[in-house]
């Protein structure tokens, strides 16, 4: 008799394929696809479905990510019309058998303050108006996980570090997406203009005179300076590309927010973002950073909750694009120099930066 005439061997595979991760991955990408298909300005979404990629220090390895989805729009930067602001949504789909997830929120905070934003502009103005207020807001939380048999029997704590281990694949993916070698080609031809033009040094006087003005340094230059400074750095291929990063963890378990220690209320929750910490994060790729941390960001959801976390990266997106448009002709001309001038200063500053949470400032 075949295991195909048995109903109990026909469950049995069919528990198997769900272990497998295979359902999960795949329902993820139908959210995906109708959430792409749904959108009022598909022209700004590619839904880019399993993302297959080669890291830069070993191209004979491959790796991948569960799936990818990409906003993406042209904006002014510098003098040129043309460069792309994109927002990278990363989801790496964990199947697990009987876990579920249970959430101590936190205050609520941006966490759009926390997503990766990486160009050679670093924290250049230009970036900073970009960020402020871009409207991705989500629960902060502490995370964690149970193993509740069959969805009835509460057993113990799950002990593997899940969510640790998800972060990890998806912020080794937008560090090789980073390619701080490219980077760092460009960021010395930046240094290298703003000094041939001896910008480096007018701004070093002129910074506090702008302070008391309140006004970026940069506003102190003449018409004469800029066009110097630019005519100085367009022998260099700059790629003023700015990448924003929403990297997700999709699980198939119950997500709850618990009520507080020793509560007995445990309510659904769409989302929340979870902080980890990642070997090697952010390594040198910190100068290129709009917002330096050690922490690995990550939102925690499940199919259910899916399409609002998508919903919040066009937000994010949207709000992006709209400070982008907001940003003012002055800042968004001389984002370039603000980079120099930025860039120039870190360049005496350590390849790996020490860091204490404490801390106000680079």
């Amino acid at each position: 008799m075949s295991w195909l005439d048995s109903l109990d061997a026909k469950r049995y595979v069919a528990d198997i394929l769900v272990k497998s991760g295979v359902p999960l991955q795949l329902k993820v990408a139908s959210i995906c696809r109708e959430f792409a298909r749904s959108c009022d300005d598909v022209e700004t979404i590619a839904n880019i479905g399993r993302l297959v990629y080669s890291p830069g220090d070993d191209s004979s390895k491959y790796r991948e990510i569960d799936h990818a989805m990409r906003f993406s729009k042209m904006i002014t930067i510098g003098r040129s019309p043309l460069e792309l602001l994109s927002v990278d949504v990363l989801i790496e789909c964990k199947s697990r058998e009987d876990v579920s997830y249970f959430v101590f929120k936190d205050d609520i905070e941006k966490f759009g303050e926390a997503a990766p934003v990486a160009s050679v502009l670093g924290d250049a103005p230009l970036v900073g108006k970009l960020r402020a207020r871009s409207g991705m807001v989500d629960v902060h939380a502490e995370v964690v996980t149970v193993k509740i048999e069959g969805g009835k029997t509460p057993k113990a704590l799950d002990k593997e570090n899940l969510i640790y281990n998800a972060a990890g694949a998806l912020y080794d993916f937008i560090l090789d997406d980073i390619d701080v070698r490219s980077l760092e080609l460009q960021k010395d031809a930046l240094i290298r203009a703003l000094r041939e033009t001896s910008l480096d040094q007018t701004l070093k006087k002129g910074i506090r005179r702008a302070a008391k003005e309140r006004k970026e340094p940069e506003s102190i230059l003449t018409e004469h300076q800029v066009d110097a400074f630019f005519n100085m750095a367009e022998d260099f291929d700059y790629d003023w590309h700015i990448k924003g990063y929403l990297p997700i963890v999709c699980v198939d378990g119950g997500v709850y927010e618990a009520g507080g220690v020793g509560s007995t209320e445990f309510l659904p929750l769409e989302s929340c973002y979870c902080v980890v910490r990642k070997q090697g994060w952010p390594g040198n790729a910190w100068r290129y950073l709009a917002n330096v941390r050690p922490e690995a960001t990550v939102i925690l959801t499940n199919p259910d909750g899916l399409p609002s976390v998508l919903a919040m990266a066009q937000r994010w997106f949207d709000g992006l694009i709209s400070n982008a448009s907001k940003a003012g002709h002055e800042i968004i001309e001389r984002a370039p120099i603000a980079a120099a001038r930025i860039q120039d200063r870190l360049s005496t500053a350590p390849e790996q930066r020490r860091y204490r949470s404490d801390w106000m400032s680079r």
